[in-house]
Parts: structure tokens; C-alpha cells; sequence
């Protein structure tokens, strides 16, 4: 395997010139996808859109703040990343 191929994924891709990087917050990703907050967030309640929540949600006691896996979100939505292999 040559040093190449070993190399780690970027911690940033590109997508018309706006950089990318691998978790989003939803306003952060409202700006970069161009969909609604509230589109966004109706996908992070009901599961369809691939996120971690961080914080007090995740013990059950108030909200949690979403981050939205934008390279698998983004390869969900069809859109090609430069840079990065999604694979």
C-alpha cells in the first residue's frame, strides 16, 4: 500500500468554494445546503438526516446540541465533495 493510500481523509472538503467540515452545526448547515432550519430540524428529529447529539439530551434532561454528519448527509443528497472520499 503506498503512503498515499494511507494517508488520513482531509478534515475539510470543498463544495463551491465554501469549506466543509465534518460536523455541523444546523445553522451552519442551513448555510451550506441551502434547506430550511426547519426542514433540518424536522430530519434530525425523525432520524433521515445522520447526526450525533452532544450534551444534556443525550442523558434525557433538556436539549441537546445536534451536529449533522455533512459527508454522509451531503453523499445521501447526491452532492459531490472535492477532496475527500466518502466511500
Amino acid at each position: 500500500m503506498s503512503r498515499a493510500e494511507m494517508r488520513p481523509p482531509p478534515e475539510v472538503w470543498r463544495i463551491n468554494g465554501l469549506e466543509i467540515k465534518p460536523f455541523l452545526g444546523v445553522k451552519d448547515a442551513c448555510r451550506v445546503s441551502g434547506l430550511s432550519q426547519k426542514y433540518i430540524r424536522r430530519g434530525l428529529k425523525d432520524g433521515t438526516i445522520p447526526h450525533i447529539v452532544s450534551g444534556s439530551e443525550v442523558s434525557g434532561k433538556g436539549h441537546g446540541t445536534y451536529m449533522i454528519n455533512m459527508p454522509a448527509w451531503l453523499k445521501q443528497l447526491g452532492v459531490p465533495l472535492q477532496g475527500g472520499d466518502l466511500g
